[in-house]
């Protein structure tokens, strides 16, 4: 019976500590998706600057660089487009690969799918380097907050294991 308190309390002291470790996680992933994000926003200039490309080889082309396989929502935008338009594809592939996106992140990126392609090169052009502006400060307060929280979060998972324990005793 001992000894099974003792399992149960480094149980509880290992999964409080795994919680703040996950947290803190999510925050750096969320930091490398959003760079991933401008990067690819950068792509979608490129393509319509150099190739005149249309949206769905934009996709296309996105799909088969490695940097972009992070992005989940990328290869199932292009499942759907087929199916669908242009922006209801990436909503709904958006919305069911959200990787460690928050929701504002998420409709930023809508944004971008509602404005792209329809309109003139130039503007299209200006809208890009408009939504690489956003996801690179984004990107930039989001590793500003991991740096500051992600500490603090592992920090806390041990802390409130600890705490579990020492009541448990």
């Amino acid at each position: 019976s001992s000894m099974l308190k003792w399992i149960g309390i480094a149980v509880i002291l290992l999964s409080c500590a795994a919680f703040g470790n996950f947290l803190a996680l999510q925050m750096k992933r969320r930091a490398a998706t959003l760079e991933t994000c401008r990067l690819m926003i950068g792509r979608f200039e490129s393509e319509i600057r150099y190739n005149h490309a249309e949206l769905g080889g934009i996709i296309h082309t996105l799909c088969e660089e490695p940097c972009m396989e992070d992005l989940l929502f990328i290869k199932s935008c292009r499942l759907k487009l087929g199916k669908m338009d242009f922006y209801s594809a990436w909503e709904e592939a958006l919305r069911l690969n959200p990787c460690s996106l928050s929701r504002q992140d998420m409709d930023v990126l809508c944004s971008f799918a509602r404005q792209a392609g329809t309109s003139d090169i130039e503007t299209q052009l200006t809208q890009c380097r408009y939504y690489e502006e956003q996801f690179d400060r984004r990107a930039e307060e989001a590793k500003t907050e991991y740096e500051k929280k992600g500490k603090l979060y592992r920090s806390l998972g041990v802390s409130l294991g600890l705490l579990a324990a020492i009541l448990m005793i």
